[in-house]
């Protein structure tokens, strides 16, 4: 959700007192952070923690470079590296959560109905998801001018709070999309400074 559709929307949301102290609290942790990545690791560890849910993650997209990144998670008990699981992932799968986002704005699976229905229209993705141990998951796009620069999303959480969790994760992402969108413009502006603009050729 972008920041422009969440303010639209702002005197809708009820927060509690414990939600609202949360949102402040990780924007803090993700002023803290020593670079990009440890701002988006204190933001996915916060947000694992509350929704006590087995992983977080904070991805980033660039669909023009056909490439995403892992920029932020957190597992539970260090268990597995969510980056070297997505090392093993095609692009094209990744690509395909833009097209399931369209209906509303997130991907939601609380049960087997729902990822049957997923299957049925992603089963590369769900294929992983099954081979991963996913069983429960809430994604939230992050969209910058319009388009989709990345994601934020939870696995395998308590599905009785589902509404709250969503609405935590669409909270978190529209004031994270803003840090996503600042990488990503200086991590193009740095590998154009590094290719040499008349020849196409790497500087030495």
């Amino acid at each position: 959700m972008s920041l422009n559709k969440l303010f639209e929307h702002f005197d809708e949301i009820e927060l509690s007192a414990d939600l609202s102290a949360f949102i402040i609290k990780t924007c803090l942790h993700m002023r803290m952070g020593e670079d990009f990545r440890s701002s988006m690791d204190n933001v996915a560890k916060d947000l694992r923690e509350y929704t006590d849910s087995y992983a977080s993650c904070i991805m980033t997209i660039s669909r023009d470079l056909y490439k995403f990144n892992v920029v932020g998670e957190s597992v539970r008990n260090n268990e597995i590296v969510l980056q070297n699981v997505f090392d093993n992932i095609p692009y094209e799968v990744i690509e395909s959560w833009e097209e399931l986002t369209l209906e509303n704005d997130s991907i939601t699976i609380t049960n087997s109905a729902d990822m049957d229905n997923y299957e049925k229209r992603s089963p590369a993705w769900v294929k992983t998801l099954k081979e991963n141990g996913v069983e429960t998951l809430c994604l939230i796009p992050f969209i910058h001018q319009n388009t989709i620069i990345g994601y934020m999303y939870v696995t395998n959480f308590n599905i009785t709070k589902i509404a709250e969790f969503k609405k935590i994760i669409e909270l978190l992402s529209a004031f994270v999309t803003s840090e996503v969108a600042h990488h990503l413009l200086i991590e193009r502006l740095r590998n154009l400074s590094l290719i040499d603009s008349r020849t196409g050729v790497y500087n030495i």
